[in-house]
């Protein structure tokens, strides 16, 4: 028997509706401003949840509350939820420091029902466990212990410098600098017209002996990565002012010749506004190699360990961090900037994010059972003519040749080619006609595959237009094994996503109503696989930077673009008959998608983002 059938009558007669709930809502943000502008502590918080917690508990003893537990679980309270939480997402999106924003009391209230929800959905559920069950329960996980890590974690940053044992009064042990080192990537020549790079020749150490570039030929006579002028003499040492030098051979069409010596920060005009210029080498990687000092070590022999990005040092509950260094001195600094982090609800975190990648890999099987599991909606495919058969053909070759091209590229770069936004397209250009293909083969139809070749020639003109200029570096927070998993996903849901796009649109052109089932079927997969890259994302942050989340403009996009995937799955689970409002809020969440994949890069929130690595 349903508990909504034992409940009393003077709780309430009808159930609260989407107007009640969202009044609810906006009565706690009130409420919650309030208690923000009174400066009300938010040392109350972990003591108002476990109150909480123990309330829902005793909830199912007590008949009077058995509507509140109904209620929890109702479709409107859980589509109230997600548009209150997108919403809150959208104003972080915005603010400069969300970090505060979180933490703050109209968060904590509107988290508060979150939790409410899916505590009392998980105790619904019966065995055989089904996945809706591990979904919420791995939601639930995350967002309260993410929630009590935002307002415990202890952060500590340290100046080491050599030679000098230091310990903080906040560590249970101590740190020392042997020494601090970092390798480089060789300075590149590039052809520049104002703060515009228009070409890049290539590194110094690979760059052929002769090229040309328009009107000039150049000849590289000799080059060395570090070196110092002094008394007139060139002098290749390793020293605090040393720099790369090259130098160079130049003729015009005029066949004047002139030799010059280009160094960074240094430029030869060529012509109009263009100039030959000699880039700063980029760091590939920083390294502090420490020594720590544990308290339970009675003899204090050091523990040696090379810190770097990516690579941090555990001790005990302590995770210590490569942070930063004195950059205008560069590999010669005479400090590394360590920051030594202690998150207690690290493991539990943890757990959620297991659950739910877990629950994701399901999800994207049952994505791809849904799309062909009603045969009265799959569209018949069209007779097999000579025109469609060279159709097929040049679907499978352009797909095949920008595969080619991406493994060529990856080869050639020695690096995988994902760093840019413009090399991200790249991989846009691949996956739209192959999944597009793979879509019409499991639907038996023929006109997605075409619609998704347009696409991708549309970005295949994108990216004629604004050519992307290539080169080797790669930042060292970006040498990860967790960069080339992010990345993939993301990728292979936007295309997903796009596939869903095309069903909504062609379903609200045509009036084909069916065709909303295969759009849910593609969001539910690209929906988990947007899942596992945010939680990648997270993981890689956690191990590069200490903080798996920190409301960066790119993440608290991609945030909202998933709460909104989000939502649509809830809508189609509930609203099954409302067709043409879930097609427009795929055309809605489309658009979001766009937003953060591009839109983002050019708000100036998004300037100082750890997503931007092309400055």
């Amino acid at each position: 028997m349903s508990l909504k059938n034992l409940s009393t009558k003077n709780f309430w007669s009808t159930p609260w509706g989407l107007k009640q709930n969202f009044f609810i809502i906006l009565g706690l943000w009130i409420v919650g401003g309030a208690l923000e502008f009174v400066g009300a502590t938010h040392s109350v918080h972990l003591p108002l949840i476990c109150i909480l917690f123990l309330f829902w508990t005793f909830c199912f003893k007590i008949p009077f509350f058995y509507p509140l537990i109904e209620w929890s679980r109702g479709k409107n309270f859980s589509i109230t939820i997600l548009a209150s939480l997108g919403l809150l997402t959208l104003f972080a999106a915005f603010t400069p420091n969300s970090v505060v924003t979180i933490k703050s009391w109209p968060w904590f209230l509107t988290l508060i029902l979150a939790l409410q929800s899916h505590f009392f959905i998980i105790t619904k559920a019966r065995w055989p466990l089904r996945l809706s069950f591990f979904l919420h329960f791995g939601a639930l996980l995350v967002m309260l212990f993410g929630y009590l890590a935002a307002n415990s974690l202890t952060r500590t940053t340290i100046e080491l410098r050599p030679k000098e044992k230091v310990s903080p009064k906040e560590l249970p042990f101590a740190l020392e600098l042997k020494k601090f080192d970092i390798e480089y990537f060789p300075a590149e020549l590039v052809i520049a017209r104002g703060e515009k790079i228009e070409k890049k020749l290539g590194t110094i150490d690979k760059i052929t002996s002769t090229f040309t570039w328009n009107n000039h030929s150049f000849t590289i006579n000799d080059s060395t990565p570090f070196a110092i002028e002094f008394a007139g003499n060139i002098h290749r040492i390793d020293h605090p002012s040393a720099t790369p030098m090259v130098w160079l051979s130049i003729s015009n069409k005029q066949k004047l010749q002139q030799k010059i010596t280009l160094i960074p920060g240094a430029a030869h005009a060529l012509e109009s506004d263009y100039i030959l210029a000699l880039n700063s080498p980029k760091p590939k990687k920083y390294t502090s190699l420490l020594n720590y000092y544990l308290p339970t070590d009675a003899k204090k022999t050091p523990h040696e360990y090379f810190l770097s990005v990516n690579h941090p040092l555990k001790i005990g509950q302590w995770t210590i961090y490569q942070h930063s260094y004195d950059s205008s001195m560069g590999k010669w600094s005479a400090y590394s900037m360590v920051e030594a982090v202690y998150d207690p609800w690290l493991p539990f975190v943890y757990l959620g994010f297991i659950i739910i990648l877990l629950s994701s890999c399901l999800l994207l099987w049952k994505g791809d059972r849904l799309a062909v599991i009603n045969k009265n909606t799959i569209t018949a495919r069209t007779t097999t003519t000579l025109a469609s058969r060279l159709l097929l053909a040049l679907k499978i070759v352009f797909t095949v040749a920008a595969g080619i091209y991406l493994a060529s590229l990856w080869i050639k770069l020695a690096r995988p080619p994902m760093k840019t936004l413009g090399e991200t397209r790249l991989w846009y250009i691949f996956l739209l006609p192959a999944i597009g293909l793979l879509v019409d083969y499991r639907l038996k139809s023929s006109w997605v595959s075409s619609y998704s070749l347009f696409l991708s020639l549309l970005f295949l003109g994108i990216c004629y237009l604004h050519p992307e200029q290539f080169d080797q570096t790669l930042a060292p927070a970006l040498q990860s094994p967790w960069f080339i998993p992010h990345v993939i996903v993301y990728m292979l849901a936007y295309a997903l996503l796009a596939m869903a796009t095309l069903f909504a649109i062609r379903g609200l052109a045509k009036k084909e109503e069916h065709l909303i089932v295969h759009a849910t079927a593609l969001v539910h997969a690209g929906f988990a696989l947007l899942t596992m890259g945010l939680l990648f994302g997270a993981l890689w942050a956690k191990t590069a930077w200490g903080h798996y989340w920190s409301w960066d403009p790119k993440e608290t996009w991609a945030l909202l673009t998933w709460m909104l995937y989000l939502l649509f799955i809830h809508f189609r689970l509930f609203e099954r008959t409302k067709i043409i409002e879930a097609q427009l809020l795929l055309l809605l969440n489309f658009i979001i998608l766009l937003l953060c994949w591009f839109g983002i890069n050019y708000l100036p929130i998004a300037a100082n983002s750890v997503h931007t690595y092309t400055s």
